[in-house]
């Protein structure tokens, strides 16, 4: 019983250095994700109105033709990003590029420092690791966890997905972005909307 003991305390003492080891580099981890010039403006709105295209008219003809161009674009756009093993969020006027899937519907109501965690991890949400100033307790973790988890197992995974994030993914996020600005901007595109906009009535009769 006593060995049982003394086993149980030894790895429940290495769970929590891995625990707290592990939310350290997350804060690292997190703070330079923020840091990264991630955000690329989107072209639509200043394409649109180049082409005098009232984008919220939806009973416009030419406005719904739009939205198919517009549409066909955000397709090429998600699968650029997705081929550097990236991730794509569109918030109002800008496409932000992630190192993680911030759009996983598992972690939609959590902070984004949570959504970091649990992709790391490979857990499901359901807690919160707090903020990088008011992080989760180690004893609260275990509080909210299954038994059966292995909690050493699931921060030392943690640890090496950091690793690998700061070797490959986060150096390929402002790249990419830089790939957007390149193929996706307001004169390489204009061209193309115009004609798939304009054009397409003219060709239908």
């Amino acid at each position: 019983m006593g060995l049982e003991t003394n086993e149980y305390e030894t790895n429940l003492e290495l769970a929590e250095e891995l625990y707290d080891e592990f939310l350290g580099e997350a804060c690292e981890l997190y703070n330079a994700i923020r840091k990264l010039d991630n955000e690329v403006r989107t072209p639509y709105r200043k394409i649109a109105a180049l082409l005098d295209v009232d984008y919220k008219d939806f009973t416009d003809y030419y406005t719904g033709r739009f939205y198919d161009w517009a549409n066909k674009v955000h397709g090429e756009v998600t699968d650029l990003v997705k081929s550097h093993g990236l991730y794509i969020k569109e918030v109002v006027n800008y496409w932000i590029v992630y190192p993680y899937d911030i759009n996983d519907p598992r972690y939609n109501d959590d902070s984004d420092f949570n959504t970091l965690c649990c992709n790391l991890t490979g857990e499901s949400g359901g807690f919160t690791y707090g903020e990088p100033y008011d992080l989760l307790e180690f004893g609260e973790y275990c509080e909210n966890i299954p038994t059966e988890i292995d909690v050493a197992k699931t921060f030392e995974e943690g640890l090496n997905n950091i690793k690998e994030f700061r070797q490959s993914k986060l150096k390929f996020v402002e790249k990419v972005c830089d790939e957007l600005r390149e193929q996706f901007n307001v004169d390489t595109l204009l061209t193309d909307c115009e004609r798939y906009v304009l054009e397409t009535e003219e060709e239908d009769e």
